[in-house]
């Protein structure tokens, strides 16, 4: 992005050195208007292809939120730049307080589920969870059959695996 704004940069810097010496030059007029136009659209193709590739960086963005939810994974995390990282919060943030004024959790249950409970491994040390029957205690190589909208987040950041089949 850096190389793109300093070639727009450039490129306004010659059209303006271009226009400077032949402005009082009308023989040379059609050559300065073609150079001028050339040098323009050449920095609108890049604006516009720079903001088409910022636009494309944050719609995967916020299919990550989607995905993960709304921790962002550290090894996507150390291929932002802070720019980045701010937008995702942000987005988070807004994602969170349309959340929480309608009462509906957007991440979870994202695909309709066969039951209600599902069973799962425990890969990583969670503590205590809670859970709408009450708090569970998730250690890790443990196995528990929870509700699929309690742990979801969960098996999504990786902490825990779904084993076996799902209840009917």
């Amino acid at each position: 992005m850096q190389q793109v704004a300093k070639e727009a940069q450039d490129a306004d810097a010659m059209l303006m050195q271009a226009v400077a010496a032949y402005r009082d030059a009308p023989q040379y007029q059609l050559q300065v208007t073609g150079a001028i136009i050339v040098r323009f659209e050449t920095i609108t193709r890049n604006k516009r292809c720079a903001l088409a590739y910022l636009n494309e960086r944050m719609n995967k963005l916020k299919d990550v939120w989607w995905e993960a939810g709304r921790i962002l994974p550290e090894e996507i995390k150390t291929c932002l730049s802070q720019h980045e990282i701010d937008v995702f919060s942000r987005y988070d943030d807004i994602m969170g307080k349309y959340m929480r004024e309608c009462g509906v959790n957007l991440i979870a249950d994202q695909q309709p589920p066969k039951s209600l409970h599902i069973e799962v491994a425990v890969k990583e040390d969670c503590g205590e969870v809670l859970t709408e029957h009450g708090p569970v205690i998730l250690k890790k190589n443990t196995r528990h059959l929870i509700r699929r909208s309690d742990c979801e987040l969960l098996i999504k950041q990786g902490m825990l695996e779904q084993v076996g089949p799902t209840l009917q």
